[in-house]
């Protein structure tokens, strides 16, 4: 593509080597005789036709045309080199900053971790044999938008009783890990555990900034996830979300730049004494978490950028294999479906009606899915825990 400016009469041109530069550029960009015609015109305050151009180019073409032809492929050439060269050190620039800030993240998180820790020890659980080899568990947590205020004739919510839900959802899946004596959990994380900034509206409604949500949360699954390992194994894993991103722009924003990404780095910090916890890392995709209980595939997504209609056939074929178990968020109520083999859950949230839902005239109950599994069947029981 030519640039606009190669156009222009230059300061030391003559009008008869201007005209001849032009003419020798329609080959070289494919250009019209009208695109000539309304070029030059353009520059030199003319008002001639298409076909008088093409009949003085006749003229004023000669024998040299080939050599100044390919004077200027080579100038031509030499301006895309430098074009490339420039792009590259841009993007060396621009993953400089994002290398630097994602370690600044790092940084954040494990000395956040690592003060909590000197303040607020934890018990190390004993370590947790699995002996159980007929049942293991899943259980979903997700959407609990820690730091949202919210005041509604349906629901109300806030930091306070973010934390009673929290405790009656630990309570509730301790009691079903002894009734069905569950030595394996595992535990996803679907996102959006923070209220975040993404929206005016959000930020409005929000009782604390977002680093705060991020390091209050991040210790409140902390200590979450080191009572369920007093109790049995914990396999952790999560997912990228879209409450959690650092830039409210959607289009600006880029997946590794999530307050979620922080959260579980202070998880692998301040749970890093405790055997009986282990962390699944993503392989594929930071927005996909996909691992096998049994010989069952399950996949978990968090939801934002996967429309419900159509999900399993969309993601069976994206991911090039059978996923036995899908689980998606972002939704904020619990959905079941079956699809070709493929069982569909979307997990409910922490908060229950927010404002959002509200305008909509939609509502739900707060909920979070625990699933007991055996060899034959990745769903034997499923808890949808109402909170």
């Amino acid at each position: 593509m030519m640039s606009t400016d190669s156009l222009i009469k230059r300061p030391e041109e003559t009008e008869l080597e201007y005209k001849k530069r032009i003419y020798l550029y329609r080959d070289l960009y494919d250009l019209t005789w009208n695109d000539i015609a309304d070029v030059i015109n353009n520059e030199l305050n003319y008002n001639y036709s298409a076909d008088k151009y093409r009949k003085e180019s006749y003229k004023i073409l000669d024998k040299q045309a080939s050599q100044l032809l390919q004077a200027e492929d080579k100038i031509f050439e030499y301006k895309k080199e430098r074009v490339k060269l420039n792009d590259q050190r841009l993007q060396i620039n621009a993953l400089t900053r994002l290398v630097a800030r994602e370690e600044t993240f790092k940084e954040i998180a494990i000395e956040a971790a690592s003060s909590i820790s000197k303040n607020k020890i934890f018990d190390v659980p004993k370590n947790i044999n699995v002996k159980n080899a007929e049942k293991k568990a899943i259980l979903c947590i997700g959407d609990w938008h820690y730091g949202l205020d919210v005041d509604l004739f349906y629901n109300t919510y806030n930091v306070d009783i973010a934390v009673e839900r929290i405790t009656t959802l630990l309570n509730a899946v301790l009691v079903h890990l002894k009734e069905h004596s569950i030595d394996d959990l595992y535990v996803i994380n679907l996102g959006d555990m923070i209220s975040g900034r993404i929206h005016l509206p959000l930020r409005i409604n929000n009782r604390i900034d977002t680093v705060q949500q991020t390091i209050e949360i991040s210790e409140i699954l902390a200590e979450f996830l080191n009572v369920l390992s007093e109790h049995t194994n914990v396999n952790y894993v999560s997912v990228s979300d879209n409450h959690s991103r650092v830039e409210p722009n959607k289009k600006e924003s880029l997946q590794t730049e999530s307050f979620a990404r922080i959260i579980d780095w202070f998880l692998e910090e301040r749970l890093s004494n405790n055997k009986n916890i282990h962390f699944i890392e993503n392989t594929f995709s930071e927005d996909f978490a996909i691992f096998n209980v049994f010989d069952h595939c399950v996949v978990a997504v968090h939801g934002d950028k996967d429309p419900q209609r159509g999900i399993v056939d969309r993601l069976n074929s994206y991911l090039q294999g059978h996923i036995d178990l899908l689980i998606s968020a972002h939704r904020h109520h619990f959905t079941a479906d079956e699809n070709n083999f493929t069982e569909f859950y979307c997990n409910g949230s922490l908060i229950g009606q927010d404002d959002y839902s509200a305008n909509l005239r939609l509502n739900s109950k707060p909920s979070q899915l625990l699933f007991i599994c055996t060899p034959d069947n990745f769903s034997e029981i499923i808890y949808k825990i109402k909170l």
